[in-house]
This record gives C-alpha cells, sequence and structure tokens, in this order.
C-alpha cells in the first residue's frame, strides 16, 4: 500500500501521525520526514479528494489555519493541546 492510500484510507473525523504511517509503509517509526514529503508533492497536485489535514505531527494540534477547519468540519476534538 502506497503512502497517498494509507491517507486516503483514514476515516473522514480520523487522524494519523507522519510516524504511524511511515510504520504502515516501512516497518518503523523513522520515515516521518518521507512520508511529510510524499504527502505535500500528493497536495501540491490540487487533488480535492486528498485528505492532507489529517495527518499531523505527533498528535499536535495543526498550526495550519486551513487544517485546523478541516479537523473542526469533521468534528475532531482537540484536548490539551492534542487532537
Amino acid at each position: 500500500m502506497s503512502i497517498a492510500d494509507i491517507v486516503r484510507s483514514i476515516p473522514k473525523g480520523g487522524v494519523a501521525t507522519f510516524g504511524d504511517i511511515s510504520c504502515a509503509c516501512y516497518g518503523h517509526r523513522n520515515g516521518g520526514r518521507g512520508v511529510g514529503s510524499a504527502v505535500e508533492a500528493e497536495t501540491n497536485k490540487k487533488v480535492k479528494s486528498f485528505p492532507w489535514w489529517r495527518v499531523v505531527h505527533k498528535g499536535l494540534i495543526p498550526k495550519d489555519e486551513e487544517a485546523r477547519k478541516l479537523h473542526e468540519c469533521e468534528y475532531v476534538k482537540f484536548c490539551n493541546g492534542a487532537v
């Protein structure tokens, strides 16, 4: 399964960390930067259906305002600085 396929499989209202996706693809959590690059490349394709906002850094609330709004639209709860 590709990184893009894993991101697309994250359900509405759900999140996964870069490390979670790295673990699913490579068998270890050390590939987070590669996952980030792949997510960014897919996002740059301007594919409306690609849910890039569901991938978060260590479960923390995204600093990106657009990502926060998309999470809120999916009823993701924020608590103590994390999702």
